[in-house]
């Protein structure tokens, strides 16, 4: 279906190949509104194919388009010819957004349009009801909105609570606003356990106990990855306190008489910060030892203060991301394990993805998905992706560097006799270098978005 683009008048002037296709075209058009063209390709003889509508139109345009471009643009008249006039980018994203916000039965002010462009720009489902409650909710928070990076974070955070089916509160929206980085837990442990033993023993007690208990608490949770086994896993993982190896025991659906509730770990990390952070907040208990009279140190009981609110903060956000979505199209478990690599303090993100069977959640080991994310001074960033179709096995494990390449492929036989022994065919193991990142800012695929892009 041809297009012409005249580009003096910044319009486009479309022509089709029949009355039939004009027709389909303009069923849902009129003139006066702005629609959105995607630039989707360019032919070798210089015609770009654009996607208005659904449907892809052959263009000439000596305009500077580029492939990916999302171009807004106003229908001036349906013709024949017709003619959409190009128009600012901002001005269009501006006017759809007042425009959704209308027919949303919605209020069209500045807090409005920012949930609405936040929901647009995350592909998320348009829902009145929810678009008002969280406008709301950003309306109490008193942000300033012309702060768009603080209201995103907020709107980012506010989407996952109510995700989670979680009321929006301060605690609640407090933990949801905490940056949650991979591989983190393990180093936030160490920091703590070197804040501990950098504190002079002079704590009055209940504070002195909690901190000789935390610290045999975070010295039991950092061990070895050498030699770790499925038991220490268990215990590691039910030691944060957070109940993930109570579902994910759940989802396995193993028969009671095997779960050896005994060999789980007696430590309960979230229970022994709540109870630290309550004895460093009251002036009360804390002060001179009554037998040494030594003062502790006001900096350092600070600052255990400020990294105690940080590690709740991280095992709250923990907790939010393991409730179950509203909508989720690969539902799993996230789980972050603290180990020790010689001496250097990490954590193993694993992914333990579940599906819906006879209206339940289980885990089935014959066709499974986990994926594994480690971060290594000596190796990088190490993520290793392993599907399981009819208890056979295809594994990928992605490195940052050929060094690291080949000294994974030189893994992958022992990887290949551990599967196998579990029962497990393997179809194929792979390990391939990642590609770099892009590098902060610069544009995703090269693409010039102009206008509101409404993918959702």
């Amino acid at each position: 279906m041809p297009i012409r683009l005249d580009t003096s008048s910044r319009t486009l002037s479309l022509s089709f190949a029949s009355e039939k296709d004009r027709a389909a075209f303009f069923r849902s058009l009129r003139e006066g509104q702005t629609v959105q063209a995607r630039v989707v390709d360019q032919g070798s003889d210089g015609r770009w194919v654009l996607r208005i509508r659904g449907q892809d139109l052959l263009a000439e345009s000596r305009l500077p388009l580029a492939k990916g471009q999302v171009v807004s643009a106003r229908v001036e008249t349906l013709g024949p010819p017709v003619v959409l006039s190009l128009i600012d980018g901002e001005a269009a994203g501006e006017e759809a957004l007042s425009r959704a916000l209308r027919d949303l039965g919605l209020d069209d002010d500045p807090a409005g349009r920012a949930v609405l462009g936040r929901m647009i720009a995350r592909q998320l489902p348009l829902n009145g009801p929810a678009v008002q409650d969280i406008r709301d909710a950003l309306v109490r928070m008193g942000l300033n909105l012309s702060d768009a990076e603080k209201v995103d974070r907020a709107v980012d955070a506010m989407f996952l609570l109510a995700s989670r089916s979680v009321p929006i509160t301060p605690a609640s929206l407090e933990a949801a606003l905490t940056a949650f980085s991979p591989s983190m837990l393990g180093g936030m442990i160490g920091n703590l356990l070197d804040l501990i033993r950098s504190l002079s023993p002079g704590l009055r007690s209940p504070a002195e106990a909690e901190l000789r208990a935390l610290e045999e608490t975070l010295s039991a949770l950092l061990v070895s990855a050498e030699g770790i086994d499925a038991g220490d896993l268990r215990r590691l993982i039910d030691g944060l306190g957070l109940g993930l190896e109570g579902k994910l025991r759940a989802l396995t659906e193993r028969p009671p008489d095997l779960l050896n509730p005994q060999g789980l770990s007696q430590i309960d990390l979230k229970a022994i910060l709540l109870r630290l952070r309550a004895a460093l907040s009251d002036p009360a208990r804390i002060g001179a030892d009554d037998a040494t009279d030594r003062q502790p140190d006001a900096a350092l009981i600070e600052a255990l203060r400020g990294r105690v609110d940080e590690a709740l903060h991280h095992l709250e956000h923990l907790q939010l991301l393991n409730l179950p979505a509203q909508r989720d199209p690969a539902p799993h478990l996230l789980l972050q394990i603290p180990l020790l690599f010689g001496q250097e303090r990490t954590s193993a993100d694993l992914r333990v993805f579940y599906a819906e069977k006879e209206g339940r959640r289980q885990i089935d080991p014959e066709n499974a998905r986990l994926l594994l994310g480690l971060d290594l001074a000596h190796l990088g960033r190490v993520e290793v992706d392993l599907r399981v179709t009819n208890r056979t096995v295809d594994c990928r494990i992605d490195v940052e560097g050929e060094a690291q390449q080949d000294l994974f492929s030189e893994a992958q036989g022992d990887l290949r006799a551990g599967l196998e022994g579990c029962g497990y065919a393997v179809r194929r193991i792979a390990c391939e270098v990642r590609p770099p990142a892009p590098e902060e800012g610069a544009p995703e695929g090269g693409r010039t978005k102009i206008g509101l892009d409404v993918r959702a």
